[in-house]
């Protein structure tokens, strides 16, 4: 991966800029444009700990998760039927860990990765809904020689690859990362807008591609390939859009970097990193158009939107109070004076937010970043994910 201390330089002139792209330091253009891009720069600078604060009556803090392993540039963590875990890391490893921190590498793929730039490498893991008997799992990660994404299926006991779905990528940044089964059993993906900066090659408005979306495809039903659902919305073409691509579910997103599905609702939520202004937390459906590049958060960024049927965010953020969005999920549990609520958090501030039901964000916790995702734990734990520290549970004193 890239040495990232050529990075600090951008660190002054970041903390004190406030304008657009067109003035903003190589650095801080590259931490806008996704999250990635500024994990290890955060790593060599920022030290501390987690700050208390107050949500309600109780007051909120960390502890050290997985007897406070750190592991190397962890991405993504998701729990298994039998108590134990797996981790992606984005040098390509895939490990099988436990409640203890103790675990094995049980998929390395880091001599099949896209490397060189910060956005690149293991992007997601999840496991398929019938784990219990198939041991299957699929992963989503970055290739060379042609640049492209790509999901593919392994098995605990085996390191045979079956791709299932190829993405080619233009540039080597966006390539969004998300990847969750839902409670439908389908597989969702997000993908990028394909990369650079606001989105050149017009992918956004465009649902004739595989970039700027939300991928919905069903990969159980025929091992090794995957079927489009029918109910997918641009799967009839009596009814799509015009080239419209059937494995298409939502569009007009610029680089979902993490989404969840509300385990109550089946409500899929996600983070879509910004460019230049916003920072959004989205409502994802089925057909829905999120509005890039026609719009950045709330707002009409071309001449006109007339006739551009786009979902605003949910909320939003500016780039005064961070960087890059990272998504979490609705926290449901006790433990927490957060039942019901939308977590997400900034990677580079380390800033974690609530959003309740119809209700306006609140600052939830600050922690050392950064921040690249959240997990959710056998127990009902929320798990902060960030990379060159432990992993911590956020926990009412």
């Amino acid at each position: 991966m890239r040495q990232y201390a050529e990075a600090l330089a951008a660190i002054p002139q970041y903390r004190g800029s406030a304008g657009g792209d067109e003035h903003a330091p190589e650095g801080l253009e590259r931490m806008r444009r996704a999250p990635l891009a500024a994990m290890a720069l955060l790593i060599l600078v920022v030290a501390g700990l987690g700050f208390a604060s107050s949500v309600g009556s109780a007051q909120l803090t960390t502890k050290e998760a997985f007897s406070g392993r750190v592991f190397d540039l962890p991405v993504d963590l998701v729990p298994l039927p039998d108590g134990r875990y797996l981790l992606a890391q984005q040098s390509g490893e895939v490990l099988l860990v436990s409640e203890d921190g103790s675990g094995k590498v049980i998929l390395d793929l880091g001599d099949r990765l896209a490397t060189g730039h910060e956005e690149l490498g293991m992007l997601a893991v999840a496991p398929e809904p019938a784990f219990d008997r198939t041991q299957a799992y699929f992963v989503h990660y970055t290739a060379d020689d042609p640049l492209r994404n790509v999901v593919s299926r392994f098995t605990l006991d085996s390191d045979e690859e079956s791709v299932v779905l190829e993405v080619p990528q233009p540039f080597e940044n966006h390539n969004g990362g998300a990847m969750r089964f839902g409670p439908d059993g389908m597989l969702y993906v997000s993908i990028g807008d394909g990369g650079d900066a606001w989105d050149p090659l017009g992918h956004g408005q465009n649902p004739g591609t595989l970039l700027s979306t939300i991928v919905r495809i069903d990969v159980t039903s025929e091992p090794g390939a995957y079927v489009v659902p029918a109910d997918n919305p641009f799967a009839d073409p009596a009814t799509a859009q015009v080239d419209a691509r059937p494995e298409v579910w939502a569009y007009g997103v610029r680089n979902i970097w993490r989404f969840e599905f509300d385990e109550v609702t089946g409500d899929l939520w996600g983070g879509d990193v910004g460019q230049n202004d916003a920072e959004e937390v989205n409502l994802l459906a089925a057909g829905g158009n999120y509005g890039w590049s026609a719009f950045e958060g709330p707002s009409c960024r071309i001449d006109s939107c007339e006739g551009i049927d786009a979902t605003p965010p949910i909320a939003w953020y500016s780039h005064r109070d961070g960087c890059a969005v990272v998504g979490g999920f609705v926290y449901h549990g006790d433990d927490l004076p957060l039942d019901g609520e939308y977590l997400y958090a900034d990677l580079c501030f380390g800033t974690i937010w609530s959003l309740p039901e119809d209700g306006e964000p609140r600052e939830v916790l600050t922690v050392t970043a950064p921040i690249v995702g959240f997990a959710r734990g056998h127990h009902g734990e929320v798990f902060v994910i960030r990379q060159g520290e432990p992993i911590v549970e956020l926990v009412a004193e």
